[in-house]
């Protein structure tokens, strides 16, 4: 068992190996039923053939061919790998777009202040800063 099929083994309480194992085995059981019971001659072919025909028949064995390329089992571990990233994408985008909210909320809070509070605001910091005496000292040199 590798480093990463025990880390999922430990995370989610499957064994990935033998889940693969599992899913190939009930694919190639699958595989081989459907390939004695849907081929002509088969218990199945033959009954779809006496009840709709032999064109019909050939046209399930054909649908069965198909569904059992598409249906395989694939590779469990990668589609757990997958599935974890996408789920780690999904979650580090949530934490990122609350962490993002604030920063964008600021701007729209700052823009909806009138010019006139923002102009009364500066002066009164400029005032309990030390403005006023400041002010005095310069309009005190210019007056000598």
């Amino acid at each position: 068992m590798g480093l990463k099929n025990f880390f999922y083994s430990v995370f989610t309480g499957y064994d990935l190996e033998a889940e693969q194992t599992r899913g190939d085995d009930l694919d190639r059981e699958l595989r081989e039923l459907n390939e004695r019971d849907y081929q002509p001659g088969g218990r199945i072919y033959e009954r779809i053939e006496a009840e709709r025909g032999r064109g019909e028949a050939d046209d399930s064995y054909e649908d069965v061919l198909r569904n059992l390329d598409t249906g395989d089992t694939g590779d469990v571990t990668d589609q757990v790998d997958q599935s974890f990233h996408e789920g780690l994408d999904e979650g580090a985008g949530n934490i990122r777009s609350v962490l993002a909210a604030p920063f964008e909320l600021i701007p729209s809070i700052l823009k909806s202040i009138p010019w006139q509070l923002w102009l009364a605001g500066a002066l009164v910091l400029f005032f309990y800063m030390g403005g006023s005496v400041w002010l005095a000292r310069q309009l005190k040199g210019r007056l000598k």
